[in-house]
Formats: C-alpha cells, sequence, structure tokens
C-alpha cells in the first residue's frame, strides 16, 4: 500500500495511516498522543497497532507491506492530533 500527503508542504501538516488492533483505537490514539512530536504522535511499541505508516509531510510517500490480520473489518487512523476527532479514519475489510 502507498500513503500520499497531498497536504501542501508550506502548511507543515503530518499524516500517517495506522491499522488498528479491534476496539483498540482509542488506546492506540491515546498512547500516540502521549508518544508526543518527537515520536512523531506513535507509539510503536503499542500492541494495538497491526501496521503503520511512519508521520509523512505534505507532498512525501510511504510504502507500507504488512502481512494482513484474520479476516474481519479494522479501523484504521491517522494519529497525529485531532486528525481522528476531525475524521481521518476509515475501515479496511480483510476477507
Amino acid at each position: 500500500m502507498q500513503l500520499n500527503n497531498l497536504t501542501d508542504p508550506a502548511d507543515e501538516v503530518g499524516h500517517n495511516w495506522v491499522l488498528v488492533a479491534p476496539g483498540q483505537e482509542d488506546s492506540v490514539l491515546a498512547n500516540g498522543i502521549a508518544a508526543g512530536d518527537d515520536e512523531d504522535w506513535l507509539d510503536t511499541s503499542d500492541p494495538g497497532i497491526i501496521a503503520a505508516t511512519r508521520l509523512i509531510e505534505g507532498a512525501e510517500k510511504d510504502q507500507l507491506k504488512f502481512t494482513a490480520p484474520e479476516p474481519g473489518t479494522y479501523v484504521f487512523v491517522c494519529t497525529f492530533p485531532e486528525h481522528y476527532a476531525g475524521g481521518m479514519k476509515g475501515t479496511l475489510t480483510i476477507r
């Protein structure tokens, strides 16, 4: 999968794509905030994370390869502050 940040580079707004284990959204988001800017708003040791891109700035791209989890519907989020609350989330269905 490839994540493209189409944000204007001058805006300095980062985005990531984090696939979350069922029911772990709140924990992953809280741990990302606790990790802070120095860790790009992501606690990479969080057991609730199935897969994640790095935080990318405007006009950047990141590639991610991961082994698909068991069949089901999984939530993905952006852990940059306020992005999840602003609607940066979705679902990925594994069949």
